[in-house]
Parts: C-alpha cells; structure tokens; sequence
C-alpha cells in the first residue's frame, strides 16, 4: 500500500490512540482488522516509520505521577492515567506484536523534536568540544551533555554511572548558565504547555476540531523524550567503583 494512503487510512487510529481512546481502538481493530496490524507501519517523513502502541507509552510517562501537577489538574491527570492504564491492558492481550518499551529509542526519532543527531559526537550545544575543553570541562562532563541532548539514553545512563555531573555549567564564565539537566527541565515545562491544552480541548471537543498530526507527534514524542531524559538525569547513581577507577 502506498504510504500516503497508508497514513491516510491509519489517520483516525492515530487520533485514538494519542487521545487514549479505548472504545475506538477497539472498534478500528473490529470493523477494520488488516489496518490494525499495520499500526506498527504508520509513515513518517521519508521512509520513517513508527509503531502508534508507542503513542500509549508516551503517554504513560507523561501523566504517570502526581508529582508537580496544580491540586486543581490532579483530577484530569489521574483520568488520564487511568485510560492509559486500559489502553495498555488492551494492547497487551490483543496486539500480536510483542514490544519491548524499554528499548525503545528516542535518539532514532532526532529529527522530529527538539534534539541533537546522536552521530555528532564532536558538538556540543552547537560548539565544538574543544572549545569547552579549553575552558577546563571535563571531558567525561562534556560527552554527557552530549549525550543527552542527544537523547541516547543507554551510554547517557553509562557516563553518570562512571560519575559524569549533569550540574557542570558550560557557560559559567559567560554568566549565561547552561547545564544539560537545565536545559532538559526548560524544553520540558515548555512542552507541557502545548500538551496539556490539547487534551483539555479534546475533553470538551472531542474530534470536532482540527489536529496537525505532524507537530502532535512532535510534541508528544518530545515531551516524553524529555521527561525519560530528565528521570535519567536525576536517578541515575553514580558507581563508586569506577569513580575511584578512572
């Protein structure tokens, strides 16, 4: 099938999905079946291509806590949990793929939200290594920023394990302040404002209204990519061992 008809068919599957709509997903999969199992096959730009089950798990990880949310969101964030929850209990017992979420790699979708591409290792933040390296960053320091921004989050949670600080201010001297965990933090609360309103409109309108599927899945793409990173940055322990080692 012809990738634009493709996207064109797969259209309403992605608003469901995205939205957490369950009794859609479910009535997509029953009256039109073959489509269902291309949902793994939804086009992106060129030969991208991406698997919508994984519109659910970014959802997951956006409204997965109480933490930071206003008293008066709490209600809509835990409505928006809980559809999530039957979302993913449907997906597990009815899809016929088998999806390992963990494994799933932010860095390959680069292009499509606010990050660097993961196959540049001599930038970082737009500047050359060496230009921070002059300044006395340490190169463990600099390759984590790089990393992040890159949002490899394997070698990313390797570089803080070997004892890599995610506070290192690479414009200290400059007085502009740029740490990766600051900069992670800033586009996130960013993003945050673009989702939220889009479900609190979809709350009132449901699908009478329009949708630009292209910068909803950036945003929402984004927005998780930034808040796994984010978790990353702020959990991931530091091994003494190598520390004392390197």
């Amino acid at each position: 099938m012809d990738k634009e008809i493709l996207k064109n068919e797969l259209t309403d599957l992605f608003l469901f999905t995205f939205f957490n709509d369950l009794s859609n997903i479910k009535k997509f999969k029953s009256e039109k079946p073959n489509l269902f199992y291309k949902s793994n096959l939804f086009p992106l730009d060129g030969d991208d291509i991406f698997d919508l089950y994984y519109l659910t798990k970014f959802n997951e990880i956006i409204w997965s806590t109480d933490d930071g949310w206003k008293d008066d969101l709490l209600p809509f964030v835990r409505a928006r949990r809980n559809e999530i929850k039957q979302v993913l209990e449907f997906w597990q017992l009815e899809s016929t793929f088998y999806r390992d979420s963990s494994k799933f790699d932010f860095s390959k979708y680069w292009n499509y939200f606010y990050s660097e591409n993961p196959e540049i290792r001599d930038h970082t933040n737009w500047k050359p290594n060496k230009y921070f390296l002059q300044k006395n960053i340490k190169e463990i320091d600099l390759m984590l920023y790089n990393r992040a921004e890159c949002f490899d989050i394997k070698e990313t949670k390797n570089l803080l394990k070997r004892g890599a600080n995610p506070n290192i201010d690479l414009y200290e001297e400059d007085e502009e302040g740029d740490t990766i965990l600051a900069r992670i933090a800033t586009e996130s609360a960013d993003l945050f404002t673009k989702i939220i309103p889009l479900f609190q409109s979809f709350e009132k309108k449901k699908y009478k209204q329009h949708f630009d599927l292209k910068l909803m899945f950036r945003d929402i793409l984004g927005l998780a990519a930034h808040e796994e990173m984010y978790k990353v940055l702020k959990t991931t322990k530091p091994n003494k061992w190598m520390i004392n080692n390197q």
